[in-house]
């Protein structure tokens, strides 16, 4: 498994996405809004010395026509265009193993380029062999299976003819509900049971008008929707195995003075330690409770902004303090301080999943 640094693992990208004013309130404050990006730890931490992982896919095809896959046109059973899900256990396994390189988190991904079962029982889940496992660890040096047992839709696609109801040609309308299910097992060397097996669920709805071709209507577009929706479930999957990134909102207050708009500034350039030294002098001047509640929020971010998260933590809390009852300011401050108190925990699984114990 790769060793992230510290800076990979507690990093907050500084690009403003989003760098503006969002209101000017009475006491000549405005708040300015930007947008962060902070490191998530994967829900499964696996031991730090997986390097190498194997992907599996232990899936069995599932038919195109049974139960749970429910079709009309005008109210009719659609009989012709039966659903073809042939591929879409390799395209999500294939998009899997894209994304796990491009994460670079694991030294080797590889994926084992035949199905792993040949029976015909797509409902069930079923281990992997022992011989299987022994042919992955012990001679291809592998320090991981990712198994994918089963993914599982439901569809429920309802056309109609809108020439039909509203005089409108040659358009249909197409109401679409997927939802899907994947089950996936972690194997580790040396353990006959799995180290960690889940199912991830999500679903999808296409409301909409388009043309009347057939094959698009009744072939092209649910198959294109059951793989983006599989693609989703693999995305989920990710945030079970690696840490990932997410985006974060952001509020700076400037207070109408010169010297908080001047550390407004070199907060936009990036140079936090200047507009902490100027916020820290205007908050010990300062006299009003909510004044100094703006400041110290504006100091929490500047030591967030350069990875002091216990620093920002005690300057959250005293901005906390400060801010008065019952206020907006005050129920954003508690969200930040909750979100500061996630991050720190955060950091320490992080440290585990990264390798830096």
């Amino acid at each position: 498994m790769k060793k992230l640094s510290t800076i990979e693992i507690k990093k907050v990208k500084t690009v403003f996405f989003a760098f503006f004013a969002v209101f000017i309130s009475s006491c000549g404050s405005s708040i300015h809004i930007f947008t962060i990006e902070t490191l998530e730890p994967a829900s499964v931490t696996l031991p730090s010395d997986i390097n190498s992982v194997f992907i599996v896919n232990n899936t069995v095809r599932q038919p195109g026509n049974i139960a749970g896959i429910s079709r009309t046109y005008s109210g009719k059973t659609i009989e012709d265009y039966e659903l073809n899900l042939d591929s879409v256990s390799w395209n999500s396994i294939q998009m899997l193993n894209v994304q796990l390189k491009n994460d670079n988190f694991f030294d080797k991904v590889s994926v084992y380029a035949k199905p792993a079962r040949n029976d015909g029982e797509w409902m069930s889940i079923i281990p992997l062999q022992k011989e299987f496992k022994h042919e992955v660890f012990d001679i291809h040096g592998f320090d991981a299976i990712i198994s994918i047992d089963r993914i599982l839709f439901s569809v429920e696609e309802d056309v109609r003819n809108l020439h039909e109801l509203l005089n409108v040609y040659p358009y249909v309308h197409v109401k679409n509900i997927i939802k899907g299910n994947l089950d996936c097992s972690i194997y580790l060397y040396d353990k006959e049971e799995p180290f960690a097996a889940f199912t991830l669920s999500d679903s999808l709805i296409y409301d909409a008008s388009v043309y009347a071709d057939s094959i698009i209507v009744l072939k092209e577009l649910p198959e294109a929707q059951i793989n983006e929706l599989a693609y989703s479930l693999i995305e989920q999957l990710l945030c079970r195995i690696v840490p990932f990134w997410v985006y974060q909102e952001r509020a700076l207050y400037v207070v109408n003075n010169s010297r908080m708009k001047e550390a407004f500034i070199f907060a936009k350039k990036g140079k936090w330690n200047m507009a902490e030294s100027v916020w820290i002098n205007e908050y010990e001047r300062q006299s009003s409770n909510s004044t100094k509640s703006k400041i110290a929020n504006n100091i929490a971010i500047a030591n967030e902004m350069r990875d002091n998260l216990d620093a920002a933590l005690l300057w959250a809390i005293k901005a906390k303090e400060h801010a008065p009852n019952d206020s907006d300011e005050k129920a954003y401050i508690d969200a930040y301080i909750s979100s500061l108190q996630k991050r720190i925990e955060n950091s320490r699984l992080l440290d585990l999943q990264g390798g830096n114990k």
